[in-house]
């Protein structure tokens, strides 16, 4: 008969079966598509899955149809679930510490466009004027009532602030800080700088805020704005073994007039007899030390010198011609005396423990490293790890000695 056929199978020949058969037996698996049938009445051998009689389909179901058999629907156990979540919580520890190390360094590098713009600004006020502004100064009046000012507020006309410095008063009746336990509140116009904030003087990866008062600041209000950089007003000991003929001791520790930005005394860029590329004339404080913030921010950015205990007159000293003693309250808010290492960790009373002392930390909350500007505009990030003696040279303007910097 026509629906009779015959197929081989494991190198046997069997049949004759019926079209039913030979597909049930396909399903089954008794016999495979590859295998070679043929209809009785056809003497040519094909494999079975050439005959489109024998070609199998599974079957349609209808979802519509309750009796219809259901395909089991996709999905996560739990186990399955948690090994994902789990996976993704590994990512995501591997990936952040990359995150964070991202914005560091954008972070790291504005810091330095700061410092950048800091250095221009004090070149404009040189070709300007001459010279570099006063690193630190007391007013015209009483040397205890403290009217004087610092080089950062005196380069607000070159940090596009000259709207701001003109309306400032620097005559003998007012200041430049809020109120603080020595009764000197601020009155205008000099009130604008309540509050006030130049974003050019700030860290971004400082993580505190720019009214949080430094160790020592005797501020009872909370609006005077403390900068994250400081002046360079030369390095103790002296490099160039000079002594007392440039460095003192006074009683808020040891000061000197061998840097460029130094207290009471103008300095310009022919005073850099080392080099301008040789020398800092800025460093930053951004950080802590054993977690206080104790930068060279006295009374805030704004206030000068502070020279009393000694004797003077309305036209005070040079670092270089206080009492060798220590008797003299000599301190100058906004410049550093170089003493210490970057990022030291520890404080050394009447020298780096207080804002008001003259050798306050250069440090940064930049892992590992401190942004120094130089001379001559540029700025690097020095290693904490620099030799002590080559940061003091590098610090000093004068001091005559050569200085490779190694990192």
């Amino acid at each position: 008969m026509s629906d009779e056929w015959i197929y081989q199978h494991d190198g046997r020949v069997h049949g004759p079966v019926s079209l039913a058969d030979l597909r049930a037996a396909l399903q089954l698996g008794l016999v495979t598509p590859s295998d070679l049938v043929r209809r009785r009445i056809v003497q040519g051998w094909a494999p079975a899955d050439t005959f489109p009689e024998l070609r199998t389909t599974p079957p349609r179901t209808h979802s519509g149809d309750p009796a219809a058999p259901r395909t089991p629907q996709a999905g996560f156990t739990l186990v399955e679930l948690l090994v994902v979540i789990a996976i993704i919580g590994i990512l995501i520890g591997l990936l952040l510490p990359g995150v964070q190390a991202a914005r560091e360094a954008g972070r790291r590098t504005q810091c330095s466009n700061n410092m950048r713009q800091i250095g221009l600004a004090l070149q404009q006020c040189a070709g300007a004027r001459g010279h570099f502004p006063v690193g630190s100064s007391s007013g015209p009046t009483s040397l205890f009532a403290n009217r004087g000012t610092t080089w950062r507020l005196q380069l607000f006309p070159y940090l596009e602030q000259n709207d701001v410095y003109q309306r400032l008063d620097f005559g003998g009746t007012n200041s430049f800080t809020g109120t603080s336990w020595h009764g000197q509140p601020w009155t205008p116009p000099n009130t604008v700088l309540d509050g006030f904030v130049v974003p050019q003087l700030r860290c971004p990866s400082n993580p505190r805020g720019p009214f949080e008062q430094h160790l020592g600041h005797y501020i009872q209000e909370s609006s005077t704005f403390n900068a994250d950089y400081a002046g360079i007003a030369g390095a103790y000991p002296d490099p160039g073994d000079r002594g007392s003929a440039v460095c003192r001791r006074s009683y808020n520790g040891y000061t000197c007039n061998t840097g460029l930005l130094v207290a009471h005394e103008k300095r310009g860029p022919k005073d850099a007899t080392d080099g301008l590329s040789k020398t800092v004339i800025v460093g930053e404080q951004s950080g802590t030390v054993e977690g206080s913030a104790r930068g060279a921010n006295y009374l805030g950015a704004w206030s000068g010198a502070r020279d009393d205990w000694c004797g003077f007159d309305d036209k005070p000293r040079p670092a270089n011609q206080i009492p060798d003693d220590g008797s003299c309250n000599y301190h100058h808010s906004g410049v550093v005396v170089v003493r210490f290492r970057l990022n030291s960790p520890t404080p050394t009373p009447r020298s780096s423990q207080y804002s008001h002392d003259n050798n306050t930390i250069l440090n940064s909350s930049h892992p590992g490293v401190v942004s120094l500007l130089f001379a001559d505009g540029s700025v690097q990030l020095v290693s904490e790890t620099i030799d002590i003696d080559t940061l003091r040279r590098l610090s000093s303007a004068t001091d005559g000695q050569h200085v490779t910097l190694t990192q």
